[in-house]
């Protein structure tokens, strides 16, 4: 049986991580293929996720 449990988030701790994930620069793409790590498209999608995801966490979506 699975028992329900909570995650002690630290508040300063997620804001400062969606702090981060906001301010991410993003460089031009240097080459087409994978030889220089995950595309931009995909690393912006997954950093929009997980900010979208801390929004949810910490229930300030709208709160700047």
């Amino acid at each position: 049986m699975i028992s329900p449990f909570q995650i002690p988030w630290d508040p300063g701790g997620l804001a400062d991580l969606k702090h981060r994930l906001g301010a991410t620069r993003w460089s031009d793409a240097v080459v087409s293929d994978l030889s220089y790590g995950v595309e931009r498209g995909v690393s912006g999608f997954r950093v929009s996720r997980w900010s979208a995801a801390l929004c949810m966490m910490r229930d300030d979506c709208g709160a700047k």
